[in-house]
Formats: C-alpha cells, structure tokens, sequence
C-alpha cells in the first residue's frame, strides 16, 4: 500500500513496515537470494534505513522469524475456548493453525524453509528458541488435560507433543505444496487434528 504523503510513521511502525517487506521477500527468495535493497524498495525505504533498525540483513532475517512466530501464536490463542474443555481448545487451535497456514504461505514459507540455515548458529538458535517455545506450549495444555482427567492416564504426554508438531509440519508441507491429502474421501485438512483429539481423549470409544 503506498505511503500517504508526508505521513512519518514511529519507529514501532516503520519497523514494522520494514518486517513485513522482509517476510514477503524472505519468503518468495529464500535468505541468500534475497537483498536488502530489495527488502527496502518493497517497505519504501532507504536501505540505510534497513541497517538502522536491524544492523544486518542475518538480524533482520531473525527477526522476521520471530514476528511470524509471533504472529502465529497469536493466531493459535484467537477465540479459543477455557483451557478446561481441552477437546474444544484444541480442535479451535489445530482449526487455527491450519487457517494460519491457508491465509499466510509466504510466511510460513519462511518459516520452513528457514532449517536450511541451521548451520547458521545465531540462526540455529533463534530457531531452537522458538521451536521450545511452541512444544511447551502443546506439552503444557496436554498435561494440564490430563491431570485433570480430560486425557486418558495412558497417553504419553511427551509422545503426543512431539507428534502433535510432526503433524502440524506435515499439514503445512501439504497446504504448502497445494497437496489433496483427502481427495475422493468426503473430509478436509480440518478432519485430521479432530480425529487425533478423539482418539487421545478416548471420545472415539463413547456412545
């Protein structure tokens, strides 16, 4: 969207510019291909100005990655339901990721394409931080269910954290690539975390 003419946005807004410009370019060219200048022209700024607030394209990549992570924490917490009606919480919460995923590709294209820069240690750990963040989050409302009788006494709570990721990744993968992993059996992307928070909270095996 242009720029209104003599608008001077704050530094929180132009910042903010500046990260949004970086995801789109990040994400159509991956880190190596991608130019500050280019992440300039598409914010409408100078590239000084890119160096002002991040120091480094490698500082403005990282930050890029946590706004998306932060922007998809804050879609996975939208309109859920209290923590005690885990079944609900957590169909709302797989129905919001997926929709993140749908409305938002560029970003999450950053996101998984961003592995490849594993052998980058300031990268590698801004990634680890991250991933942390999003498996306590999944472990800590599973074991809150549990101990509070909603997930049966059997179901390994570090297992199903760890495959509740896996399966978030692969339904991005899928999305992602444009993949009809349903085609010809009458459900949707939607139907599969519902399937997986029936079978864990043994809904499956009620009248």
């Amino acid at each position: 969207m242009p720029r209104e003419k003599g608008r001077r946005p704050g530094a929180d807004v132009r910042r903010k510019e500046i990260l949004e410009a970086a995801v789109k370019v990040f994400g159509n060219k991956n880190y190596h291909w991608a130019t500050t200048k280019e992440i300039a022209e598409e914010a409408g700024v100078s590239e000084r100005m890119i160096f002002f607030y991040f120091d480094s394209k490698k500082n403005l990549y990282k930050a890029a990655i946590v706004a998306v992570a932060g922007e998809l924490m804050e879609m996975l917490t939208r309109g859920n339901p209290p923590i005690d009606d885990i079944k609900t919480f957590i169909k709302m919460t797989s129905r919001n990721y997926i929709t993140y995923v749908k409305e938002n590709k560029l970003a999450m294209k950053l996101l998984l394409q961003s592995i490849d820069l594993a052998s980058d240690e300031e990268i590698r750990s801004t990634l680890e931080d991250l991933f942390k963040g999003f498996y306590g989050f999944t472990r800590s409302f599973l074991e809150s269910a549990q101990e509070s009788g909603r997930i049966e006494e059997d179901v390994k709570i570090d297992t199903v954290a760890a495959f509740t990721m896996g399966l978030l990744i692969l339904l991005s993968y899928s999305e992602f690539l444009g993949l009809d992993l349903f085609e010809g059996t009458g459900e949707d992307i939607y139907s599969v975390g519902d399937h997986f928070v029936d079978s864990i909270t043994g809904s499956m095996n009620q009248s």
